[in-house]
């Protein structure tokens, strides 16, 4: 690959980068995000707890990414993993919509507030 065409690619992926970053905030999707990843770490977190107790996992070799690797290997649990995240998804964007934090709800536009 030539240096011109190296800096024509990083200069794209700066371009796309800092589009991204300003579709998520504009977007307001930084709390989206962080409900996806929340609920995809948590359903691989729970899926390496059961292949623990199932065997399939020893402790040790969680260093090395196995658990990964064997979600990956499987559909049965690849599938689980979606299904799990999907729900964590869920019910975090429901528990998002039903609390809202009071010192939110009791700003005043004058910068005082009522709590």
């Amino acid at each position: 690959m030539t240096d011109a065409l190296k800096i024509v690619h990083s200069e794209v992926g700066i371009v796309l980068a800092v589009a991204f970053a300003l579709l998520i905030v504009l977007l307001n999707l930084p709390k989206i995000l962080i409900m996806v990843y929340t609920a995809f770490g948590g359903a691989v977190a729970m899926l390496t707890g059961l292949l623990i107790l199932l065997g399939r996992v020893q402790v040790v070799n969680l260093q090395y990414g196995i658990a990964v690797a064997l979600v990956r290997a499987s559909w049965l649990w690849g599938i689980s993993a979606i299904v799990l995240t999907v729900v964590g998804l869920l019910v975090q964007w429901r528990t998002v919509q039903e609390y809202t934090l009071v010192w939110s709800e009791a700003q005043i536009p004058g910068g005082s507030s009522h709590v």
